[in-house]
């Protein structure tokens, strides 16, 4: 006796070509797998090669990279970055701030990635960076550069993490960033957005920004740009970091301001020995800060006219170096010196105070004491 099953109840026509739900999540998710297989990236890497950092949209779209998944493209830029291929690196970033789809930022670090608008200006004419090891100065030398009429200079606006672009610095894109909340705009960054609209120079002051100064100076070979380095000798930045360490401000002591300044000093010497040295000025600590005669020769050797900032202004700046060097240093001990004589190379330091230019390096105008490490 055979068993009768009930009949399936008739569908739509419509229904009979819809995938089912979890068929379709599935069918993405293999999609989306197979995107980032070696052979996809491979595929892709060699069509972002061929496009070029300075590809339009149009020519992406040629290459099918506009309709290529923004995942793969950022594999792709993080293999090429692995394999220090700064050209292809650039490439891949190019082609994700076109890409018609893009792809989503949640995180500060992947800020370069993003869809700019259009429609305004997308970068100021020049732009200018401090840079240095933490707890050298770059703080002072951001707002001595900033004092100046003519430069709006940000204070650690962005994470170095993959590089800086030149829409990064746009006016109407901080004001964007700040919107989506991938910005935390503090008191002294909205005055000089402010100010940005108005400046012919726009930069940022980051500690760590030769981590990824290879991209970003890549990113700006078409603009004018300098990066002013400042180098401080490694007893005042390793005390400057332990005393931060022991008060609990900081998880970084002295062991970690050695590393980070031999990493410092080691990729700032390979940039001036390269195709960008002419875009460094170096600047020794030390000899700098405690004649208005230097702080005036930074002004020109940036092309900035030194004779809009006031006499008191820099007068100023000159008084605070002076009255920190009479009040004395956080004192390392004996141990912690002898680590920094093992592990340091002083002889990169010296080698980077020698590049200093020597209008910046002039003698001081009062007789002052060496500061004793």
């Amino acid at each position: 006796m055979s068993t009768r099953f009930p009949e399936a109840p008739a569908r739509h026509p419509h229904q009979m070509s819809r995938p089912h739900p979890g068929r379709f999540e599935r069918l993405k998710r293999t999609v989306g797998l197979a995107c980032r297989t070696p052979a996809a990236l491979a595929f892709v890497g060699k069509s972002i090669r061929a496009a070029g950092p300075d590809a339009s949209l149009e020519e992406l779209e040629a290459l099918g990279l506009a309709r290529c998944s923004p995942l793969t493209l950022l594999n792709v830029f993080r293999r090429a970055l692995r394999n220090n291929d700064m050209q292809q690196a650039r490439a891949a970033q190019n082609a994700l701030s076109k890409h018609p789809v893009g792809l989503p930022v949640r995180y500060p670090q992947d800020i370069p990635f993003m869809r700019w608008r259009t429609g305004g200006p997308t970068s100021p004419g020049r732009f200018l960076f401090v840079s240095g090891v933490a707890r050298s100065g770059t703080t002072a030398l951001g707002r001595l550069l900033g004092s100046h009429e003519d430069v709006a200079m940000y204070t650690e606006l962005y994470l170095p993490r993959f590089g800086y672009v030149p829409e990064m610095l746009a006016p109407e894109n901080v004001y964007m960033l700040a919107e989506k909340g991938l910005l935390g705009l503090n008191e002294r960054n909205a005055l000089v957005l402010g100010k940005s609209a108005q400046c012919g120079v726009v930069g940022d002051k980051r500690p760590g920004f030769l981590v990824s100064a290879e991209l970003s100076l890549a990113n700006f070979a078409r603009h004018q740009m300098k990066v002013v380095h400042l180098v401080r000798n490694i007893y005042d930045v390793a005390a400057s970091y332990q005393r931060k360490f022991e008060a609990g401000m900081w998880n970084k002591d002295y062991c970690t301001a050695v590393d980070e300044s031999n990493l410092s000093n080691r990729l700032v010497l390979s940039f001036l020995t390269g195709v960008y040295r002419n875009s460094f000025v170096i600047v020794d600590y030390d000899r700098f800060w405690y004649s208005a005669k230097n702080l005036r020769a930074l002004f020109r050797r940036v092309q900035l006219d030194e004779t809009v900032v006031g006499e008191s202004n820099i007068e100023s700046f000159v008084q605070v170096a002076r009255t920190r060097l009479a009040a004395g240093q956080f004192r390392l001990t004996a141990a912690q010196r002898r680590y920094i004589d093992r592990k340091y190379d002083f002889s990169r330091e010296q080698e980077l105070k020698r590049a200093t230019p020597a209008e910046l390096a002039q003698s001081r105008e009062d007789s002052l004491p060496a500061a004793s490490h």
